[in-house]
């Protein structure tokens, strides 16, 4: 290919992907901010779990990528916050750490993303548990953290408020009516009435007429 031709070509598909760049950014920014959701108390009534979460925030974010986190407090599975990454590249965390210690971290699905033309973007997310004494400790101060996969790792961090308001709601829920044991005496036979064994017809009656036939 003769050289002016080879810098044409090189040029022309410098602008294509700079095209590409300047649609991709605005549709990534408004899949951003229409992601963020507020707090909320969700209630699962067929495992009889109550799960307060707290708000979506970005822990993470350049260009054409982000990690994107969710804190909650479970009833049944405790603290702990959700992860979210979009990325063009696959990433395939294996692991989470924060300041050299491993978190209890379970990978969740990994799919592509809705678009129009390739490259599409690869969504993939997971589960963080955290200690009670953590995640208090993420309320005050927030929380810095590593996710570690196969192909590339990733540094996170989300604000003090996100865990704070979890531990708002936390106050809300109500424990599981199937929790709460309420201890009675054992009813008596016969509350209202006293009843004695009449010996001549061998029937219950009441006391009193026992003693009247007698």
């Amino acid at each position: 290919m003769p050289r002016k031709a080879a810098d044409c070509y090189l040029y022309i598909a410098w602008e294509i992907d700079l095209v590409r760049r300047i649609f991709v950014l605005p549709a990534l920014t408004i899949a951003l901010c229409s992601c963020i959701t507020q707090s909320a108390i969700v209630k699962d009534v067929h495992v009889g779990d109550q799960i307060a979460y707290g708000p979506v925030v970005t822990a993470y974010y350049a260009v054409l990528e982000f990690l994107q986190i969710r804190p909650f407090y479970s009833m049944k599975s405790g603290y702990g916050f959700e992860t979210r990454f979009a990325s063009y590249g696959k990433a395939s965390f294996i692991e989470a750490w924060s300041f050299g210690k491993q978190l209890d971290y379970s990978k969740g699905v990994s799919q592509k993303g809705i678009c129009f033309q390739a490259p599409c973007m690869i969504e993939e997310t997971g589960l963080v548990l955290l200690s009670e004494a953590d995640f208090l400790a993420a309320a005050q101060n927030g929380f810095a953290f590593a996710l570690v996969g196969k192909l590339r790792r990733i540094n996170g961090k989300a604000s003090a408020q996100a865990f704070g308001a979890v531990l708002k709601l936390k106050k809300q829920l109500t424990p599981a009516a199937s929790a709460i044991q309420v201890i009675e005496p054992p009813p008596k036979p016969y509350p209202d009435l006293a009843l004695e064994l009449d010996a001549k017809s061998g029937e219950l009656r009441p006391r009193e007429q026992v003693l009247t036939l007698d």
